[in-house]
């Protein structure tokens, strides 16, 4: 059966990192996992995305017919490139709620409908 386990880690005061660690269903005897970390930073008002994804096949190796593989990939991304600022402003209500310190909100997103992005006037409070 498929699990996946969200965990919050405040870094600084002005960063929060979000780790969500997925293993899924074994399938023809391989199994897996995916760990995906984003870490907000509020002082830069980037996201870094960190994905690692390993594959392992029978435990046997590679004489017995098994396989594995690795992957992992990064992106950064500004605030300003976010298409809304939904998950901006839960990230930093988190980290308010575990005692980080980050730059005032309205800081944050005052920029973020420059490029026509159309934030959801809903969202911000």
């Amino acid at each position: 059966m498929s699990q996946t386990v969200i965990k919050y880690s405040v870094d600084n005061d002005y960063t929060l990192s979000e780790t969500t660690l997925r293993t899924p269903d074994e399938a023809n005897s391989f199994s897996g996992r995916t760990v995906m970390t984003r870490t907000f930073n509020f002082l830069a008002q980037q996201v870094t995305t960190h994905v690692r994804d390993s594959v392992v096949g029978n435990s046997g190796g590679y004489k017995n017919g098994g396989a594995g593989g690795i992957s992992t990939a990064l992106t950064q991304q500004h605030f300003e490139e976010f298409r809304s600022d939904a998950e901006i402003v839960f990230m930093h209500k988190k980290l308010k709620e575990l005692k980080g310190n980050p730059p005032p909100l309205e800081e944050i997103t005052r920029g973020l409908g420059k490029k026509g992005a159309g934030l959801s006037p809903a969202v911000k409070g």
